[in-house]
């Protein structure tokens, strides 16, 4: 069963991009495992049913009642007459739900590109100086301020972000649960700065159902994934994929008595594309730590062969 949630934020929002300085506009389906399974521990709520059961995307942009997906990485052959334009797809990352079924078969014109890259208006980046009042010397804490900057984005009050879970009922309800308690604790970075807090709604069932009749001469990724070794070699055959890095630190308080970096690993980004699916896995990087640190790398697919 396949839900949609969507995510309308009243704060600014920190999504790590190497530097604290810089952000995403989005976030990536690990990051907000973590924080589910976080919040689940917090509200003393059996997370077990969330690693056995949920699959999850990214999270993806929405403006208004346009829902975006990321361009898949199919070549596609234009079977349109006359269209000349091809810098204008080029330009193009995300794509409507309601056209990428065309845009899959080519059918797309240069104006429908350019029309989605004019409204592509999701919000504003900024980078906010934030003031440390702590600083070592020779051992000992000092009242000296210490400026830093914070990379952040807001959206506009018609756009935000939405993913999409797949699950039995009771897991989902599970979700829903903890959702409600995340959207004020927040997600992504700098959350006790007030960062990242939402409010959360359920998609409207015509977007999954238009959703699902997407179809497509391979599986298209919706969130960043990592097969077993033993099947990278089967399903890395005629692929079209980007590795990403993921790395960062442990956000549990209780993990250790301070800031850990974890180890980091690589996944399949959204958009990639494969001819055989996998059902990618959740790791534990704990290492020397007082619990397991979950990070997910489960596919969540769309398409398929037609």
């Amino acid at each position: 069963m396949i839900k949609g949630y969507k995510l309308h934020f009243t704060s600014s929002v920190h999504f790590g991009n190497k530097r604290l300085s810089d952000s995403l506009v989005s976030f990536h389906a690990d990051t907000l495992f973590s924080a589910l399974i976080i919040e689940a521990i917090k509200l003393k709520l059996d997370f077990k049913p969330l690693l056995e059961n949920l699959v999850i995307s990214d999270s993806f942009p929405y403006i208004q009642k346009n829902y975006y997906l990321p361009k898949a990485y199919i070549p596609i052959e234009n079977k349109l007459e006359n269209e000349t334009d091809y810098k204008v797809f080029k330009k193009l990352k995300f794509i409507p739900i309601s056209l990428y079924q065309q845009y899959l078969r080519g059918l797309v014109t240069a104006a429908d590109a350019k029309n989605i890259t004019e409204n592509y208006n999701l919000g504003e980046m900024d980078t906010q100086v934030k003031v440390s009042l702590r600083n070592l010397v020779n051992n000992e804490e000092q009242a000296n301020s210490e400026p830093y900057f914070i990379g952040t984005y807001t959206f506009n009050s018609d756009a935000g972000l939405y993913f999409l879970a797949d699950s039995d009922e009771q897991t989902l309800k599970l979700l829903e649960i903890i959702l409600e308690s995340l959207q004020y604790s927040g997600i992504g970075g700098k959350r006790s700065s007030g960062f990242g807090q939402f409010k959360f709604e359920v998609l409207p069932i015509s977007v999954i159902e238009e959703l699902e009749k997407i179809k497509s001469s391979s599986y298209i990724l919706l969130s960043g994934a990592m097969a077993n070794e033993d099947e990278l070699e089967t399903i890395c055959k005629k692929a079209r994929y980007t590795l990403i890095k993921r790395s960062g630190f442990v956000q549990s308080s209780t993990y250790a008595d301070q800031l850990v970096k974890r180890n980091d690993y690589f996944v399949f980004s959204s958009g990639s594309i494969f001819h055989t699916k996998f059902s990618g896995r959740i790791f534990d990087l704990s290492e020397n730590g007082n619990h397991p640190v979950y990070r997910y790398a489960k596919g969540f697919w769309i398409g398929g062969i037609d």
